[in-house]
């Protein structure tokens, strides 16, 4: 695999032999790189293609504007969520949980509180993508300093129910 495009110093665009372009994750894998280079498969901790619904020029304009503890901190809330749910999700959902989480914390920082008004059938319908999402918080707040408001639990959650692959989504409305 070679770099096609580097968005930061963890998130890279790649080409295989075959010329099909991967996003990869891993920390560092972008540091002092430049386009045309290997990538390191040991440094290689998520690879997905971008789905067709996602356009490219989106995700490079989200991860340009996360800190390289920002993107450690969704793959880690990301790759726990699979863990403790027991599900796989879709790619874009590094794009909208990266976004979502990027923004609450600009929020949080300029003190403007952001209520969920679902924040009561989070809990009630979907309580193990809920303690996820408290989980997700202490996350945050040991890693980057921050404590978000309490309803982020529940809008993570969200995140986790829709992000899920096709065939594991039972949503109950």
């Amino acid at each position: 695999m070679k770099i096609k495009q580097i968005f930061n110093n963890n998130v890279v665009l790649t080409t295989n032999d075959v010329a099909n372009e991967f996003v990869v994750m891993g920390r560092g894998i972008g540091f002092q790189k430049a386009k045309g280079d290997p990538i390191d498969p040991a440094l290689i901790e998520k690879k997905f293609i971008l789905s067709e619904n996602v356009s490219k020029s989106i995700f490079p304009d989200i991860y340009h504007q996360l800190s390289d503890d920002e993107i450690d901190v969704v793959i880690e809330i990301i790759d726990l969520a699979e863990a403790k749910l027991g599900i796989e999700f879709q790619s874009n959902i590094y794009i909208a949980l990266a976004d979502h989480i990027h923004y609450a914390l600009d929020r949080t920082q300029q003190l403007i509180p952001l209520t969920n008004p679902l924040n009561y059938e989070v809990k009630k319908y979907y309580p193990e993508e809920y303690k996820v999402g408290k989980m997700a918080l202490k996350i945050i707040e040991n890693r980057l300093g921050i404590s978000l408001y309490k309803d982020e639990a529940s809008s993570i959650a969200l995140h986790f129910v829709t992000g899920q692959k096709e065939d594991k989504v039972h949503i109950i409305v």
